[in-house]
């Protein structure tokens, strides 16, 4: 098996990086204007703030039947949206490490086959919540 060296400023580079952007995508995820244009500060006074997935749509929402099966699916897609990113940086990760070794190689491409596989399923299953949130809705409209 032959392996391609890498050289060492390349691994600092890629350490380097890293380490940057470690401390640098959290500060631009979490970046918020702490008031509006009009000179209004957002609810919550400009700092983040949490709230139940679930039962997230405001005060005085209340949480049903009918909206119950589409936030379930909301809140799960937020959770798998990331894990879908995780793995895809994960999959792309160990193909360019594999360095020409074939069984890594078809790891890589076993992984990323999974999490395509994986993200279609995710979009089934916001689309089957559609679904059936727009069915419930239609039965228990009242006329």
């Amino acid at each position: 098996m032959m392996s391609i060296p890498v050289p060492g400023y390349l691994k600092k580079a890629a350490v380097f990086t890293f380490i940057i952007a470690l401390f640098v995508l959290p500060l631009v995820s979490f970046a918020q204007g702490a008031k509006k244009p009009g000179g209004t500060e957002p609810p919550g006074g400009g700092q983040p703030t949490l709230c139940d997935p679930l039962n997230c749509d405001g005060p005085g929402s209340s949480l049903d039947i009918r909206s119950l099966p589409k936030k379930i699916v909301d809140a799960l897609m937020q959770i798998g949206v990331v894990v879908i990113v995780l793995a895809f940086l994960y999959a792309g990760f160990k193909y360019v490490t594999a360095l020409g070794d074939q069984k890594a190689i078809d790891s890589a491409h076993q992984i990323f086959k999974y999490t395509v596989i994986g993200a279609a399923v995710l979009l089934g299953s916001g689309v089957l919540a559609e679904v059936i949130q727009g069915t419930i809705n239609a039965i228990t409209k009242p006329s």
